[in-house]
């Protein structure tokens, strides 16, 4: 069996002595080449409203956040979690959805967009009888289920 190693010439590194002396950390970019890991998977989400509060400040813009890749570990002697994932203290801010999603196909990132759900009731709680009765609602149906289950489905009748 023979092994063979093909190299790309084109995307080779210059000659590290052109580099000036004082700028020894931040190496050129090639084209298309990420500094993120190639399993990193981004999560874009717009943060919910706090549930201590009421007003609607502060819930413009969109968060671009990395899950997990490791799984944390528990200190043994003081019980404090860490983890050897350093991308998943990383929280990046956005004002709309498409500079999210712009940002991490720039950077060539897997990510997955979780999109806000329609809060019912705008803040409110909704209690069972505040609700609206639909037509073909099973809440009905259920209980009369739990009723004849237990038995009391004769007194129900009377």
């Amino acid at each position: 069996m023979e092994t063979t190693r093909k190299v790309d010439r084109s995307t080779r590194i210059p000659n590290p002595q052109a580099w000036p002396s004082n700028d020894d950390l931040h190496k050129p970019l090639s084209m298309g080449c990420s500094l993120f890991p190639d399993e990193a998977v981004a999560r874009i989400y717009k943060p919910p409203r706090a549930v201590t509060t009421s007003g609607k400040a502060r819930l413009k813009g969109w968060r671009l956040v990395f899950e997990r890749r490791t799984a944390p570990s528990i200190e043994p002697l003081m019980g404090y979690t860490s983890g050897d994932d350093t991308l998943a203290q990383i929280e990046l801010g956005f004002p709309t959805l498409e500079s999210a999603i712009r940002y991490a196909e720039r950077q060539g990132l897997t990510y997955v967009v979780q999109t806000p759900t329609a809060l019912v009731g705008y803040g409110r709680c909704l209690r069972l009888h505040d609700m609206p009765e639909q037509a073909g609602s099973s809440t009905r149906v259920s209980s009369d289920a739990v009723l004849d289950r237990l038995g009391f489905a004769v007194l129900q009748e009377s």
